[in-house]
């Protein structure tokens, strides 16, 4: 199996079921979840090497004027690079669900905003402290669907 199938393989298992949604069988385990993380960490290093290889393949086919394989060489770079691109993108995912996985078990929920005095209506939170902002940056990835 080419390794950017199997990227994409681990792309639909991650996408199919999201890791902050439930899953058939309850809730993924931040355990089962780090076990994951390691696997899609191993797949991009093993990537990265399948793209330096490729690339010198490349130069090689450009040097002797294989323009066929000089193609198809273009064309596996820019699949690897996509299947690379999405499983980053997955990779990221999962950190950032994990993290606030832990941070809301570290910390109590904080309670509802009081309402409004004059509009009877729940106010706005305040805002987030200055180091919660890459935590923020990470909730909002997570609410954004993906293509």
């Amino acid at each position: 199996m080419k390794l950017s199938e199997r990227i994409r393989d681990l792309l639909r298992a991650n996408l199919t079921a999201p890791p902050w949604r439930s899953v058939v069988g309850g809730n993924r385990s931040p355990a089962g979840m780090d076990a994951q993380l390691e696997q899609i960490r191993k797949s991009l290093a093993q990537a990265a090497l399948r793209e330096k290889r490729l690339q010198d393949e490349l130069a090689q086919a450009e040097q002797e004027g294989r323009e066929r394989e000089a193609i198809r060489l273009r064309r596996e770079l820019s699949e690897l690079g996509q299947s690379t691109d999405e499983l980053r993108a997955t990779l990221d995912r999962i950190e950032a669900y994990l993290e606030m996985a832990r941070q809301n078990q570290a910390a109590p929920a904080p309670a509802s905003p009081p309402p409004d005095v004059e509009t009877g209506e729940a106010q706005a939170p305040s805002q987030s402290a200055p180091g919660d902002a890459d935590l923020d940056t990470r909730k909002s990835r997570l609410d954004t669907p993906r293509k």
